[in-house]
This record gives C-alpha cells, structure tokens and sequence, in this order.
C-alpha cells in the first residue's frame, strides 16, 4: 500500500481517538448545499429557533438551555471531525461561514462553495 496512505491514515485514526472516535471513517464527500452556504449547521440553528421562541415557564426554560448546550458541544464535536476528514478545505468554509446563526455578510457566493467543493472532493493523484 502506499506509504502516503498509510501516513495519512495513521493521522487520522490518531486524530480521532483523541475525540474519542475509534475507526471512523468519512462516509461521503464534503457537501454544501444552499443553506450550507448561509450556516454550516441549518438544522441546528432552526433546532435552536424553535427551541427559543416557544412560551417560558421554569421547566420549558430548563429543557431549553440543556437542548441548547447539547446543540452546541454537538456541532463542536461534529466539527472536530469535519476537520479531520475534509483537512483545510472545512478550515477554509468554517472561516468564511457563521456555524449555528446566519449572519447575512457572512456566506458563500455559489462560486466560492463550487471552488471549496471542487478542492475537497479532487482525487489525491490529480493535478491541482
């Protein structure tokens, strides 16, 4: 096998037991639909909206912060390994793109996501 490989895998098996990730392995290609482009996690930020604009009583309010904090280590986490499996390209889009509130400023033209795209799913042996 190929020794590059093995260095790169090696970096990555080591870099996810450090998460607590044993065996992971990516499976898909990095990818950024439309609303990826305003918010790296859409889902979490409606999870957060809905969560936020409901009525308050103690209970509701406990259950909202506890939701929230788990919303948040949890993209944390996700994003750890997002780094690890997609390297500098995810780097570049976690820079460029708010993770859990859009901030309108903030986003990838369409030409920007392509390009990001195109560089995270190159083959490894193709000319950059």
């Amino acid at each position: 096998m190929d020794d590059a490989l093995l260095r790169r895998d090696g970096i990555l098996r080591t870099s996810t037991a450090a998460l607590g990730i044993h065996d992971a392995e990516d499976q898909e290609r990095l990818h950024i639909s439309p609303l990826h482009r305003y918010v790296r996690h859409p889902w979490y930020g409606l999870g957060l909206v809905l969560i936020w604009t409901q009525e308050m009583d103690p209970a509701r309010l406990l259950s909202a912060v506890l939701i929230s904090l788990y919303l948040i280590v949890g993209s944390r986490i996700e994003e750890r390994k997002l780094k690890i499996y997609h390297g500098n390209v995810y780097r570049e889009y976690c820079r460029l793109v708010p993770g859990l509130i859009p901030i309108p400023w903030r986003r990838l033209s369409r030409k920007q996501a392509d390009d990001l795209l195109r560089r995270a799913n190159r083959h490894p042996d193709s000319e950059p």
